[in-house]
């Protein structure tokens, strides 16, 4: 055995001080292909929503089968939580069983789950004609701590990577921008960054008009793609507004578009010219000013993309700072048209400068205040009535099964539901209430001037229009929801903080959800119990 625990001992100082890269893991295959006395070990690791593969040195990534292929060991051996043996055939997988069965076998399938991802797993190919020996079991179970550790290291090294690229991104987004008059030029340049950031192939700008609704300026990335097929079949037509574009406009979210090719929301004819030039995969992400469509980034690719959600808050990202940039340039021109506009500049810069500071404590999704900016507000509020001898509430609102949502249209639709509850709680404030997104599916009210009465029946007026109003989901489906309530009003005499008024309104939630929601209860703040 001392081979096999010299071996370990090595996977063990590769997995803690090797390098958290594909070579790294190449050598972690090689030495764990060893300890089994294996003829060759491949790697299966989550990339988004790819699998990645990356083999030892002798035999390279490829396992035999492919991703359905794949998709199956992995679930058996997530159902198992243990090693699986089975056979390919084909590049069929066949005969999956338990290893631990001692059958006659050709591969094993080991789980290698990290903290971010059960996806990940390792395919080991025998020789093993006789059955397994109980003995390589408990080499592979003394080995999964290391090979857990590497690839958690790995996986965050390159999450971090694409982290600083974005952000890399973003301070040329704003640093373009600023560097000359030419807009189109900056435009190309600032659609070249995006194209070296996310791998797309075909990256361009296009400056959407408000007043005569098309497409006025397109940049493209490179030179590289002007004039060919390519450019002409993405190349919104002058004042046309194609499938997606429309999509676009009307949802204010970007259009994904993993199969090109057959995707329903564009024309027959394009996507046979999308065929002819092998455009595969695209995106059109809106550059948003506020509600203001100000342009969009669009975004194609020669090969598949699944957009896993963390690219996509990627493109919002980049497109936001896009926006900032574009409104700032926009408003610019208009103010140089005489001596007096450029007079009044270094003002409307402050103001740009405080947009972004609005920007920053805006949720993305709902477009409302954002937890930070709420709890700013109750702050200042409770300065407020003190000073003054007011009243002072909160409510905090949390959607019944929101979950079942999901579960049943996809997250998408969770989004939209919580898009349309946000529009109809703006809309049920007085003037000087504040609605802000608190988390998740939680709304919080500031409501000054209502002491706890009023807040109970500002709540129960709400509840009963979320009740009676319908909720329209993006596939066309329409569902009604129910909201649970809590409110609480500010005890100044007990000098409690905002947190804690805040509390108290979740301690009354936690009731209203206890007692089958679709309720609101209430509470004093000195009644909260801790």
């Amino acid at each position: 055995m001392k081979p096999g625990l010299d071996a370990l001992q090595q996977l063990a100082d590769l997995a803690a001080r090797g390098p958290a890269s594909r070579l790294g893991l190449t050598r972690i295959a090689d030495t764990l292909r060893e300890a089994l006395g294996a003829e060759r070990v491949c790697f299966v690791y989550a990339e988004g929503l790819d699998w990645l593969r990356c083999g030892d040195s002798r035999c390279g990534d490829e396992i035999g089968t492919g991703e359905k292929g794949l998709w199956l060991v992995q679930q058996r051996t997530q159902k198992q939580k243990a090693p699986v043996a089975f056979s390919i055939q084909a590049g069929r997988v066949e005969g999956l069983v338990s290893a631990a069965a001692g059958q006659k076998c050709e591969y094993l399938g080991i789980r290698i789950p990290t903290r971010e991802s059960p996806a990940e797993m390792v395919i080991v190919r025998g020789p093993w004609d006789t059955g397994l020996d109980h003995s390589l079991l408990t080499v592979i179970e003394a080995a999964r701590p290391s090979l857990i550790m590497f690839l958690e290291r790995m996986l965050n090294a390159r999450w971090s990577e694409r982290q600083r690229q974005q952000m890399s991104a973003l301070a040329n987004a704003a640093e373009v921008l600023t560097q000359g008059e030419d807009t189109q030029s900056l435009l190309e340049n600032l659609a070249g960054a995006i194209s070296d950031t996310t791998g797309y192939e075909i990256v361009r700008i296009e400056i959407w008009d408000n007043t005569s609704q098309r497409i006025t300026t397109q940049a493209l990335n490179s030179v590289r793609w002007q004039g060919t097929g390519a450019e002409l079949q993405l190349r919104s037509t002058e004042g046309v507004v194609d499938g997606p574009l429309r999509e676009a406009i009307r949802t204010r979210q970007p259009v994904l578009m993993p199969d090109l090719q057959h995707c329903p929301i564009v024309a027959e004819e394009e996507r046979r010219q999308f065929q002819w030039v092998m455009l595969v995969s695209a995106a059109r992400v809106p550059i948003l000013f506020a509600d203001e469509m100000l342009g969009l980034i669009a975004l194609a690719s020669f090969r598949p993309r699944t957009f896993p959600p963390e690219e996509v808050e990627g493109f919002k990202a980049i497109a936001t700072q896009l926006a900032v940039g574009l409104k700032a340039r926009s408003m610019y021109s208009e103010l140089a048209e005489s001596k007096k506009q450029l007079e009044r500049f270094s003002k409307r810069l402050q103001e740009s400068t405080e947009i972004q500071h609005r920007l920053a404590r805006t949720d993305a999704l709902t477009g409302i205040p954002n937890r930070r900016y709420v709890e700013e507000v109750i702050e200042a509020e409770r300065a407020r009535a003190l000073r003054h001898g007011g009243s002072l509430s909160v409510g905090l609102l949390d959607v019944d099964k929101l979950k079942s949502v999901n579960d049943q249209f996809g997250h998408d639709a969770g989004d939209e539901v919580l898009l349309q509850l946000a529009r109809l709680a703006r809309q049920s404030c007085r003037k000087g209430d504040v609605v802000g997104r608190y988390g998740g599916d939680e709304f919080l009210f500031v409501l000054p001037e209502a002491d706890l009465g009023a807040a109970r029946r500002f709540g129960e007026r709400f509840r009963s229009r979320v009740e009676k109003q319908p909720f329209y989901l993006p596939r066309g489906d329409t569902l009604g929801l129910n909201v649970s309530l809590g409110v609480a009003e500010a005890d100044f005499l007990a000098l409690q903080e905002a947190q804690d008024l805040i509390a108290t309104a979740d301690a009354a939630l936690y009731e209203a959800k206890s007692s089958g929601g679709n309720i609101v209860c209430s509470r004093s703040q000195g009644a909260r119990v801790a």
